[in-house]
């Protein structure tokens, strides 16, 4: 065996076994919950229209209660609204969004043992498609829009006019990873001071990382929404992109434009090269990922909570070593 081949079978052993133990750390059995997750399907009453509106501001009051009639009647009357509602009926069961939800809740409470379960409730049709899933730690309240999970080929999303990108992460399967990165945002304080690149995408990376504490069994390309095209692309290219981020010297820039290039929702990343097209988007968040694995993983005895409340992400980003090679 010739020593290009010895070096790449090394450098692949060396991949696999870092990401193993990547997993290994997350992957651990928990003790089950005591309660129960219990549900209100909101959308249950509010498309029947035999149900009064009065009956809606008593039993609802949190969404209803200063809600004019006038505006009720057109809105529970709308007709793609209804047709949202009958999709969500036929793919979800409440017994199978129970079990998600059970399944992301007893990790968090393995790890945040004062972690109360929220008042769950399920509304068709009122949520914003970027925002499927609003979670409130203060009311301990969780507002799920199942429309938002029909499948990015379900014929609404084409009328519309829902940009593919976007529909990538708007199947049955993209439910649990947007669960959590809803509760995310909750659990990594985010510092608008914090303006270098480096440290949005250490940020990002932490959101991240929770997904892989609460979901050690998901898939990376549910997790950040990507394709497995998309996740080939970014391993593949990982050491490209950290080389053109150190001759651009992008880390520790404070420009503002960085985050529409590398960190925000987008069709693809924005290198200025010809194959632009052919990236992901946000690859600069999904290498803060790889930064805080690899932070992680020689920092064994650092735990999630410590983890996450360290707002040092320069100091982070120095004590991960990260620098990738081809």
């Amino acid at each position: 065996m010739n020593v290009n081949k010895v070096l790449v079978l090394f450098i692949l052993i060396l991949t696999w076994s870092c990401s193993n133990n990547s997993k290994e750390r997350w992957d651990i059995e928990v003790e089950p919950l005591t309660e129960d997750v219990v549900l209100k399907n909101v959308s249950k009453s509010y498309y029947n229209l035999e149900v009064s509106n009065a009956y809606l501001k008593n039993q609802f009051p949190e969404f209803f209660l200063n809600a004019p009639d006038s505006l009720l009647n057109e809105r529970r009357r709308d007709e793609f609204s209804h047709t949202l509602n009958e999709e969500v009926n036929l793919i979800f069961k409440e017994e199978s969004i129970q079990d998600s939800l059970q399944d992301i809740f007893v990790r968090l409470k393995h790890y945040y043992p004062t972690f109360e379960l929220p008042q769950v409730y399920l509304f068709t049709g009122e949520l914003d498609y970027q925002n499927p899933v609003l979670y409130y730690p203060k009311t301990k309240e969780m507002v799920i829009g199942l429309d938002w999970f029909l499948g990015e080929k379900a014929e609404a999303y084409n009328q519309m006019n829902i940009p593919g990108y976007f529909r990538q992460q708007m199947n049955p399967a993209d439910f649990k990873p947007k669960v959590v990165r809803s509760i995310a945002d909750h659990m990594v304080n985010y510092d608008i001071r914090k303006r270098r690149f480096i440290e949005k995408m250490i940020y990002e990376g932490k959101l991240l990382i929770v997904q892989d504490a609460l979901l050690p069994k998901t898939s990376d390309a549910l997790k950040i929404g990507y394709t497995q095209e998309q996740i080939d692309w970014a391993r593949t290219n990982e050491a490209n992109v950290y080389m053109y981020f150190t001759e651009q010297e992008l880390f520790y820039s404070d420009d503002k434009k960085l985050d529409a290039r590398f960190i925000d929702e987008t069709p693809f990343s924005k290198f200025y090269a010809d194959n632009d097209a052919e990236t992901p988007g946000k690859i600069g968040a999904w290498m803060g990922w790889q930064i805080c694995r690899v932070y992680l993983e020689k920092h064994e005895e650092i735990t999630l909570q410590e983890f996450l409340a360290d707002e040092d992400y320069q100091a982070i980003f120095t004590a991960s070593g990260y620098k990738p090679t081809k």
